[in-house]
């Protein structure tokens, strides 16, 4: 004889309650000591990278983007960067997340450690706080996620401090030439497959070493000079204007290269390193 199957009976306070849980209709309550307190330090999200990232941790925020370096806030006039990062944002410690309740409709809050949260947007599969942490490969759950590897990083301070961006542009170093070593190894074992694995990144780290490749050539980004106001190549020593003359930027390169003098440049910058050394007097012998 078969065993009789019963139907399970349906709690109708459990279904209310998960219902009130996943409700928008909440009761904001301003009361709550933790809403009211001054946060004892903030936690500073920066870039050094030219990519922006978007991320999102509901229920704190449903998204925010990342910038990169080149955002409009990080340029001078002329085009040029005011700082080798980025402030993307700041989050106040502790961090006040909401929680809902199955009991009621009002909304709760709890105080979770902000480092742990920076940290879990910059990378997920990092449970620490430590920026520099060694993650198992076998323990990745997905590929992509570790903004830290592509120059997103945490500080305690504003500005960050020298040692912590040196450390960020180690990360990013370590992960471009990742990228650029998977490209040659693919490029001489398979190249028939090469189009397939390239993307924006291995661009980006061609141009961050400023190297030329099959697959990518060397980009030479233009800025207004800030001498002449004309188009010029970055991080150029001298250039031809308009009007066929030169505009000079830096003069002992312009030396070294052979296209202005010692006594020119003197003679445009009274730099008295640049003056003719002349001999030393002879000396005499009284007799």
């Amino acid at each position: 004889m078969e065993p009789t199957v019963t139907s399970p009976s349906v709690r109708k306070d459990l279904s209310e309650g998960m219902t009130r849980a996943h409700s928008e209709e909440r009761t904001f309550t301003t009361q709550n000591y933790l809403l009211n307190r001054a946060p004892d330090f903030y936690v500073y999200l920066y870039n050094i990278s030219e990519s922006s990232f978007v991320v999102s941790r509901p229920p704190i925020f449903k998204e925010m983007t990342i910038v990169g370096i080149k955002d409009k806030r990080n340029l001078n006039e002329n085009g040029s960067l005011k700082n080798e990062w980025i402030l993307a944002t700041k989050f106040p410690s502790p961090l006040i997340a909401p929680k809902a309740s199955v009991d009621s409709s009002e909304l709760d809050f709890y105080a979770t450690d902000t480092r742990r949260f920076v940290m879990d947007l910059i990378n997920p599969d990092n449970l620490g706080i430590d920026q520099d942490a060694y993650i198992d490969p076998k323990t990745v759950t997905s590929q992509g996620n570790n903004l830290g590897a592509k120059g997103v990083f945490y500080s305690l301070s504003y500005p960050p401090a020298p040692e912590e961006v040196a450390a960020a542009k180690k990360r990013l170093d370590k992960y471009y030439t990742q990228l650029l070593e998977q490209a040659r190894a693919v490029e001489v074992s398979a190249p028939a497959t090469l189009s397939s694995i390239l993307g924006p990144e291995h661009h980006a780290a061609a141009d961050h070493f400023g190297e030329q490749f099959s697959w990518h050539g060397k980009k030479i980004k233009a800025i207004v000079c800030d001498q002449c106001g004309e188009r010029t190549k970055e991080n150029a020593a001298f250039h031809k204007m308009e009007d066929g003359g030169l505009c000079i930027k830096d003069w002992d390169r312009a030396i070294k290269a052979g296209v202005r003098t010692k006594a020119q440049a003197y003679e445009a910058t009274e730099d008295p390193k640049y003056l003719p050394k002349t001999p030393a007097p002879a000396s005499t012998t009284e007799v």
